[in-house]
């Protein structure tokens, strides 16, 4: 497990930014609908290693952070399948839809050009230093600011993510410090898709999921799918994550296949922007957070940064309910 040193925790606390809610949702068909299963409870075990929830497509232990996390800012790291998954699956022809769509998606995700450029800028941020300096600090004042030297603020800051094991992080948002900034799309087995799907964030919606199958299995389905909508944390998917998705949706649909397994395709996609949080924290880090948060939202409004939309997807082969 990852504990972030006194330093580095001082340093972000003036540094962090918080993406707001996910958008670019892909909407299952509104037909053949059953009610999910709610009698799914999802509780965390633990072990000497610490607090985790078992992977229901690889069966791994999937450890969760050791984070200290303000309640009044932050939710629990430990939810409920409701909390993870709407309440209505579909079944049959509209799943085969919703399963046409994440396939085709999937399939022609523009990954290589982008994957290049990321590559580059991850060993940008990774052989960066901490250069935020004093004059740095003293730009966060309650002040408007011209849109260059809001860029220029940001562009220095995405840097600093490098250096204390945020790079995706830092990379995202040095993405948004453009006029017009690609949407991105990450295919299954990417670097970035495998690294999301290692989070506990990733298995607790993939735990609800992996129910819904077998319930359309016990049920003779051939195809089911859903939607839903979750959160990183510090403690669920770790300090990096944390500061790339903030809150997203996913949409996901599987088919059984001819040998009596399932394919499960999943897609967790999220609009990287900023909104102001209000009210202020009161506690420490969780006010530094904030406080830089709507600095960002303040940047968002004067164009220094610009939102864009992210996708990010899986595949789970050989599922056996």
């Amino acid at each position: 497990m990852k504990l972030l040193k006194p330093a580095v925790t001082s340093v972000l606390a003036a540094t962090l930014m918080l993406p707001a809610v996910a958008s670019a949702e892909i909407l299952p068909q509104e037909v053949s609908v059953q009610p999910m299963s709610t009698d799914t409870a999802m509780n965390a075990q633990t072990d000497a290693q610490g607090s985790y929830l078992i992977n229901p497509w690889t069966k791994e232990h999937v450890y969760y952070q050791d984070a200290v996390e303000d309640s009044s800012f932050t939710t629990s790291s430990i939810v409920t399948p409701e909390a993870a998954l709407d309440n209505h699956v579909f079944y049959d022809e509209a799943a085969l839809k919703d399963l046409e769509k994440l396939k085709q998606e999937s399939t022609s995700a523009s990954l290589q050009s982008q994957q290049d450029s990321t590559d580059l800028q991850y060993q940008q941020m990774t052989e960066s230093k901490n250069t935020l300096s004093a004059q740095t600090n003293d730009q966060f004042a309650a002040k408007a600011l011209t849109k260059a030297q809001y860029r220029g603020q940001f562009k220095e800051l995405s840097l600093t993510f490098g250096a204390f094991s945020c790079p995706t992080a830092g990379n995202f948002l040095l993405h948004s410090l453009q006029d017009s900034p690609s949407n991105r799309s990450y295919a299954a087995g990417t670097t970035l898709s495998n690294g999301f799907s290692r989070t506990p964030s990733y298995t607790e919606i993939s735990i609800p999921i992996a129910n819904a199958v077998k319930t359309a299995n016990a049920q003779g389905k051939k195809a089911v799918s859903g939607s839903g909508s979750h959160y990183t944390s510090a403690g669920n998917a770790g300090l990096d994550w944390y500061l790339t998705l903030g809150k997203y949706k996913h949409n996901w649909a599987a088919e059984k296949m001819t040998n009596g397994t399932w394919t499960i395709y999943i897609n967790v996609n999220d609009r990287y922007d900023y909104t102001h949080i209000s009210p202020i924290p009161s506690s420490l880090p969780a006010k530094a957070i904030a406080l830089v948060s709507n600095h960002a939202a303040d940047a968002q409004n004067a164009g220094a940064i610009v939102p864009y939309i992210s996708n990010f997807y899986m595949q789970q082969p050989n599922y056996r309910p």
